[in-house]
């Protein structure tokens, strides 16, 4: 009857730990939810700028308007989201075949392309073109080289969200090279 007794309460003093550690991991029931803990706004956008002195810049914003669309020549067309870091816009620019399925073209990890893709060259495009720039920026210009990812429906601390990404950028002009890394995020676009 000891031995029964005893254990019965070692079984509850485990069953009781590993219910506290469940509940205080913070996860909210889908996979990965922890990874998402930088998304504490419906939309919002959270980037380090380092300059070319090495000085380390953070901005937040919290604007991501997207997605807007155009008809590029041969029937291709571009998707584009708009980023608001709070000093400065950013747009991520997805230049797409007629055909194109664009959930996989879009929410998975893209190159981006290091220059201007003009109108010209869409007629002749045989891939997904993928552009990072600031438009309005005294000090950085052109395109960057790097990755996107984006991800679609994510479960985050605070619910489902349409669109998460992460950008890794270098922009690099007359010499002088500017990285940008961050995060971004909109619960509906």
């Amino acid at each position: 009857m000891k031995k029964t007794l005893l254990l019965l309460v070692a079984f509850a003093m485990f069953f009781v730990s590993c219910k506290k550690e469940e509940e205080t991991s913070g996860n909210t029931g889908g996979g990965g939810a922890t990874s998402y803990g930088y998304v504490t706004t419906p939309e919002g956008v959270s980037l380090k700028i380092t300059h070319p002195d090495g000085t380390v810049e953070n901005r937040s914003g919290d604007n991501v308007n997207g997605w807007s669309s155009g008809q590029l020549l041969n029937l291709n067309f571009y998707r584009q989201l708009s980023l608001y870091d709070g000093e400065q816009s950013w747009f991520l620019r997805y230049s797409l075949l007629q055909d194109a399925d664009v959930d996989a073209e879009l929410y998975t990890e893209q190159a981006l392309y290091n220059q201007p893709f003009l109108l010209q060259w869409t007629a002749d495009m045989d891939d997904t073109i993928v552009e990072f720039y600031a438009p309005f920026s005294d000090e950085i210009e052109g395109n960057s080289t790097g990755t996107v990812t984006l991800e679609k429906d994510v479960n985050t601390p605070l619910g489902i969200y349409e669109v998460v990404g992460t950008i890794d950028a270098t922009f690099t002009n007359n010499g002088l090279t500017y990285t940008v890394e961050g995060n971004f995020w909109a619960e509906d676009l």
